[in-house]
């Protein structure tokens, strides 16, 4: 993959684009699923009813979108900690890549196994 500074203004463009999408969508499901909005969604719906709260410490699964700069293999999980829990569906996270190295994420939402993932970056509890 070429750096930055290599690829066309265009992409970067597009990239910078889509990742403003993708953070005003994150935001948005996170308020519905909070009570904050209509949850109109499956998705929304079992957030709703997690069969336990979430709290500091908890251990969870991260999946990273395609705009993160995280190292990650595609279509893997990394392993995360929560940092604070805004709500039973939103958290902030510590994650760790493939090297070991540490990242930060906030207001990442946050989804049980077995429900559909989204097209965003979450993790799953």
């Amino acid at each position: 993959m070429k750096p930055d500074d290599e690829k066309p203004e265009h992409d970067v463009q597009a990239e910078k684009e889509l990742a403003a999408k993708t953070q005003a969508r994150r935001l948005d499901l996170g308020h519905e699923l909070a009570g904050e909005g209509k949850a109109t969604n499956s998705m929304a719906e079992a957030g709703a009813a997690l069969p336990r709260g979430v709290g500091v410490n908890d251990r969870v699964l991260y999946f990273p979108d395609r705009t993160e700069t995280i190292r990650a293999m595609p279509g893997q999980p990394l392993a995360a900690f929560v940092c604070y829990a805004h709500s039973q569906v939103m958290v902030n996270l510590a994650v760790f890549d493939i090297n070991g190295s540490h990242h930060t994420r906030t207001s990442v939402v946050l989804v049980r196994r077995g429900d559909p993932k989204p097209d965003f970056s979450h993790a799953v509890l």
